[in-house]
């Protein structure tokens, strides 16, 4: 106690300038370690808020590009994308997907409801077309007939016999994978309740997030989508992944912050000590309504430094931060909006496969978030042999006429062959660039980033600045990643818009099926009628096509209708639509066209089939081939597609059984 007593006696001898500097620095330590043990505490829940929408967003990658996968029928490649994610994103220790029970048990419904009935209503029908058949064949007189007939019924069977294998591949139990069952009890809760878990344990982070199926908003209409009710969890999205990095960045932050903070406190000691030196208020005020300016966020204000004394010093370093905390600002302004513009790329992306719509809608929404003056996408063509201009923006029509990309010399040269991106921010001083690859004068800086998937380059993605504004690497870093997402889905959208042709083509001759036949002919007929028109239909057949196998084999048959196809095809108009019906008959669509003209056109396609040299023409019982036609036209004949075709086909019966190689009107 008496040691205290001296003690406080002590404090009470003391000058009073002592115990104001006292007084001041036992307050500004307190508030020194305050702070830094705040700022510590807000930098860690704002890693872990960050962690979290981080994790959120890319489980809705994952989500959607599992959902990609399954519509383009190649889930079987899920796991290997998880295993290259592991192994090329820093950090990521493991990502897999928890399927429930229950997305089994709708995906066995959805067969069930939607694909087996459709599949039997097909089978009956195969099934009464071959009764018909039977009974059509029964009371056939003419052979060449009846082997037509049995040989529709062979395919109606063989049609049978594949629906039923997919009736029993569609009824088949669908077993889940042991890779994508719960693993511990974690994720049992998680699909048991359908919330979010977060498990942030020292250096290790680990996030269960929930798929649900939702009533309104849900992207996926199809699927295990189809029969799930509202708030039923189809799965999880398990991400396991490590926080090493991010913790030692946020003690070496926590240090520096320290170090700064001590800084601050003896600065503050000496303006203490010289405020009670002299008289500072006024330059003391000053100071203060410039800190109450920046903590408003106004980062342009500066101290008004007098002099180069401590105050002076204590200006000038704040004036530093200031500035450091302005480009600071503006840098993260600029990495919001360009990871703004990366989140519109990503959802243009997965709106739709239609390539040229694709490609118009992204450099609208990047050209727009960017600073941007021009910019196009560069695809070439089949062979690679030259480059066009598939998307553009910023260009008057002058400067887009002028645009011819070389594949043999400048900047585009060197992307589309090497395949490596360049970045030119001046263009006046460096070399590699031709004056066939600036199209303005006011193009001072570029960026050329080849769009490349599966080590081949799908085009060039292509922006300008004008003077003097230039391009930085940060802007390079942006355009890779949408070249990388652009790359994807261009290759999508090409398989898609092939896939689209092949729907609707004939395997064997490239011409339009009869499928795509039956609806165009009546998009034709409903559009002579709106705008009365004639519209002339052509139906053939190639003579003795059974004999021309037997003789000469089923290759040699394909070889012909192939040959007969491309004749057939040069042969017509552009307007024209030529069909493969089935078999060996073929079918060509006149829009308006009168049917006298029509006859002269399938005159002359008669005489020039009999006068083609075709392969094994001799061996025909007519010496050559030769197509019977019959010619049927709208609105002389019919007034729908169904009767047009059935006259058109007795008229062509009317030609086989008059001698063949000729053309009967109806």
């Amino acid at each position: 106690m008496e040691l205290i007593k001296q003690f406080l006696q002590c404090l009470e001898n003391m000058k009073l300038s002592i115990k104001f500097i006292g007084a001041i620095s036992i307050i500004l330590l307190f508030m020194t370690v305050m702070d830094i043990a705040f700022n510590a505490e807000k930098s860690r829940r704002i890693t872990h808020d960050t962690v979290k929408e981080w994790a959120f967003l890319f489980a809705e990658n994952v989500r959607v590009s599992l959902n990609t996968l399954m519509r383009n029928g190649e889930m079987d490649i899920r796991f290997s994308l998880f295993d290259t994610m592991q192994k090329e994103l820093t950090g990521l220790k493991d990502v897999r997907v928890i399927r429930s029970q229950l997305t089994n048990d709708l995906f066995m419904e959805v067969n069930k409801r939607r694909v087996i009935p459709p599949l039997k209503e097909a089978k009956n029908g195969y099934e009464n077309e071959i009764t018909g058949l039977k009974a059509i064949l029964s009371a056939a007189v003419d052979e060449d007939e009846k082997e037509e007939i049995q040989e529709q019924i062979e395919d109606l069977a063989y049609n049978i016999a594949e629906i039923d294998e997919q009736i029993e591949e569609a009824a088949a139990f669908i077993a889940m994978d042991p890779r994508e069952q719960p693993r511990d009890e974690l994720d049992k809760i998680v699909l048991k309740t359908g919330r979010t878990v977060y498990r942030f344990n020292g250096d290790n982070a680990r996030v269960i997030i929930p798929y649900a199926a939702k009533k309104e908003g849900c992207s996926e209409q199809d699927g295990c989508h189809l029969y799930a009710k509202p708030g039923d969890v189809l799965g999880a999205i398990n991400l396991e992944f490590s926080l090493e990095k991010i913790n030692q960045q946020i003690s070496d932050n926590n240090v520096e912050m320290a170090g700064l903070w001590f800084i601050r406190f003896i600065i503050f000691l000496l303006v203490i000590i010289f405020l009670l030196s002299f008289i500072i208020t006024k330059n003391l005020y000053k100071m203060l309504d410039v800190f109450g300016k920046i903590s408003e966020g106004d980062f342009s204000v500066r101290a008004e430094v007098k002099s180069k004394d401590e105050i002076g010093l204590l200006g000038n370093g704040f004036n530093k931060m200031a500035a450091s905390l302005e480009e600071t600002r503006k840098e993260l302004d600029k990495r919001l909006l360009e990871i703004y513009a990366l989140y519109n790329v990503s959802k243009t992306l997965n709106t739709g496969f239609e390539t040229e719509q694709l490609l118009i809608k992204l450099i609208e929404d990047i050209s727009k978030n960017m600073d941007i003056d021009r910019m196009m996408i560069l695809l070439p063509d089949t062979k690679f042999t030259k480059l066009t201009v598939a998307s553009h923006t910023g260009f008057t029509k002058e400067e887009i006429s002028r645009v011819k990309p070389n594949l043999y010399e400048g900047i585009y040269s060197l992307v589309a062959s090497e395949g490596i991106c360049r970045i030119i921010e001046n263009i006046d001083t460096d070399v590699t660039v031709t004056e066939q690859d600036i199209f303005s004068k006011d193009i001072g800086s570029l960026i050329a980033v080849p769009l490349l998937r599966r080590g081949d380059v799908l085009g060039i993605i292509c922006a300008f600045r004008n003077r003097p504004k230039q391009f930085g690497f940060s802007d390079l870093k942006l355009f890779n990643s949408v070249a990388e997402h652009l790359a994807v889905a261009l290759e999508n959208a090409r398989l898609f818009e092939k896939t689209k042709e092949m729907a609707i083509t004939d395997g064997l001759t490239n011409l339009y099926n009869k499928r795509f036949m039956l609806e165009k002919l009546e998009s034709e007929i409903d559009r002579a009628a709106r705008g009365g028109h004639d519209l002339s239909f052509l139906i053939m057949d190639i003579d003795n096509f059974k004999h021309y196998n037997d003789t000469n084999g089923h290759p040699a048959g394909d070889r012909l209708l192939k040959e007969l196809a491309s004749i057939i095809q040069d042969f017509i108009r552009k307007t024209d639509i030529a069909c493969r019906y089935g078999g060996e008959e073929f079918v060509v669509i006149l829009p308006e066209t009168k049917k006298a003209d029509a006859k002269t056109v399938a005159e002359k396609l008669v005489k020039k089939i009999a006068g083609h040299p075709f392969e094994f023409a001799e061996k025909q019982p007519l010496g050559c081939i030769s197509v019977s036609m019959g010619l049927a036209a709208y609105p002389c004949d019919a007034s729908d597609v169904e009767a047009l075709i059935i006259i058109g086909d007795n008229a062509l019966y009317a030609a086989k059984t008059s001698g063949k190689n000729r053309v009967v009107l109806s």
